[in-house]
Parts: structure tokens; C-alpha cells; sequence
């Protein structure tokens, strides 16, 4: 999360994307890890109130995945 906030204050927020591992066994919830909604509950969150612009929030978390996933 400090990590992203860094990059935004070097400039613009549009190829910024988050993503998460959670395919060892280790990494799910009932074997001790984050689980499968820790970007949303806690990640997500955060990089919210480090961009302090609901907009640009918007970009990382829901609109640049977005576009990533729709591509051919």
C-alpha cells in the first residue's frame, strides 16, 4: 500500500492494478492467510484513503482491471 502510494504521487494512477495470490493452500483463510477478500476488505480500503479521490480509487480497483480483463 505505501508502495502505491508513492507511485501516486509520481504521476498519473491509470496502469496501476492490484492483484492477489491466494492459490497455495497456505494463502486461504481456514489455513491461517488472508483469504480470497482481503484486496476488497482491506487492500481496496486502503488505497482509497492513501488516494484520497474516490475517482482515482475507482481507477485502480474497479476500472484498470476492467479493461485489463476485457482485451482479446
Amino acid at each position: 500500500v505505501g508502495m502505491v502510494g508513492w507511485l501516486l504521487s509520481e504521476g498519473d494512477a491509470s496502469p496501476l492494478v492490484t492483484a492477489q495470490d491466494v492459490g497455495a493452500q497456505a494463502n486461504r483463510r481456514r489455513n491461517g492467510g488472508n483469504g480470497y477478500d482481503h484486496l476488497c476488505r482491506r487492500i481496496g480500503p486502503a488505497i482509497a484513503d492513501i488516494a484520497g479521490d474516490p475517482a482515482v480509487a475507482e481507477q485502480i480497483l474497479i476500472h484498470t482491471p476492467r479493461r485489463l480483463l476485457e482485451r482479446p
